[in-house]
């Protein structure tokens, strides 16, 4: 009995050590997604358990640049392959923990992002002429099907900018506070400084529906401009209120394709 865990365990070893440690581009060979994938990597070098990548390309435009990570092998004890990270991507620095279980789900923790919003914006397609500065801290989130089912944390948006007009218009700083509440995911939305007052809130369901409400309206000393565009969002309450209401459904997943095998019927 004892030489059979010995033996299981020099195997578990080496099978560890080969795949840790071969060339990552070797690796990732096998599991590089399809064409018109969400995501691909680019200049890989190292390997799984000390590595890096030139670039994450989202939607065919790179989000992140000088990707770093390090393996944490004591995670694969409770099923979940994890590793620390770091990133950048023209002024934003990103860094944390994400981890795979054998379940199929993903797990983020400590998330910390600071910089430019642009790189965020180019990387989900969002062509929005606005420029400012973002401050993310997601303590703890996790993943089922590409779908967010917790998730902890704060992001703050700082110094928006407009930037369509003859001269970079103001629109101030903004939160969302991100938490579990009634069985959805809700973000909690205010404006903290500047020339609108706003407020609302974003939820998340677990069937991949989703809500927005938000109102905003004007301050007393908001710019012309401002005012005028607000105007564009339809009537106001009778507390000068503009609301902004969306809804809909996230997609789901696509479903792998279906092999396909060569050869007569029988």
């Amino acid at each position: 009995m004892k030489t059979r865990w010995l033996v299981l365990s020099c195997v578990l070893v080496f099978v560890y050590t080969a795949i840790t440690r071969a060339p990552l581009g070797v690796i990732y060979g096998y599991f590089k997604p399809a064409s018109g994938a969400a995501f691909d990597l680019i200049g890989l070098e190292g390997n799984l358990q000390q590595g890096g990548a030139a670039g994450v390309i989202v939607g065919n435009q790179t989000a992140l640049r000088d990707l770093r990570w390090t393996m944490l092998p004591l995670q694969l004890l409770i099923g979940r392959a994890a590793f620390d990270l770091s990133a950048s991507g023209d002024g934003l620095l990103l860094a944390g923990r994400v981890a795979q279980s054998i379940s199929g789900q993903t797990h983020i923790h400590d998330l910390t992002a600071s910089g430019s919003i642009k790189p965020l914006l180019a990387a989900f397609k969002l062509f929005v002429p606005v420029d400012g500065t973002l401050s993310l801290d997601l303590q703890q989130m996790s993943l089922a099907q590409g779908l967010p089912t917790t998730a902890e944390g704060r992001v703050d948006l700082k110094g928006l900018q407009w930037k369509l007009a003859r001269d970079p218009m103001p629109l101030g700083d903004f939160s969302a506070v991100v938490a579990p509440t009634d069985q959805a995911l809700t973000a909690t939305i205010s404006a903290d400084r500047g020339p609108l007052d706003a407020s609302g809130d974003a939820r998340l369901l677990p069937d991949r529906r989703y809500e927005l409400h938000l109102q905003i309206k004007a301050k007393a000393d908001a710019p012309p401009p401002l005012v005028n565009m607000l105007a564009n969002l339809g009537a106001p309450d009778n507390q000068g209120y503009y609301h902004i209401r969306r809804s809909g459904q996230l997609a789901a997943p696509a479903a792998p394709a279906a092999a396909v095998t060569d050869g007569a019927s029988p």
